[in-house]
């Protein structure tokens, strides 16, 4: 979104979200994207072998800086839980001192 409100100087930017994608409908949320509405019917599900709702979410430019805001918070939350698990995981297998061990021997010489 950035290259598009910044660089692109778009002024609005939209999301179709099928109702049930909650993950994507929890982040829209969670970062300030505005739901505007239904479309009805607006997708063929072939496995279904019927037409699905789409919900229409989106950011416009006066919203961009909340919305990047929320974005990066969000990124960063994430990737500092992901590498929480990754430290607990190495420190279960026993790798994680071995794996320091070797980092502090390489920064000193």
């Amino acid at each position: 979104m950035e290259e598009v409100f910044e660089f692109l100087r778009f002024h609005r930017v939209s999301f179709k979200v099928h109702p049930k994608d909650h993950r994507s409908i929890e982040m829209l949320s969670t970062i300030g994207a505005k739901e505007e509405g239904i479309l009805r019917e607006a997708c063929w599900n072939p496995e279904t072998k019927s037409f699905v709702d789409l919900i229409i979410y989106s950011v416009i430019q006066s919203e961009w800086p909340t919305v990047k805001e929320n974005l990066k918070n969000k990124i960063t939350t994430r990737l500092r839980k992901q590498a929480e698990e990754a430290r607990e995981k190495l420190r279960e297998e026993g790798t994680l001192e071995e794996y320091l061990q070797q980092t502090q021997r390489t920064e000193r010489k």
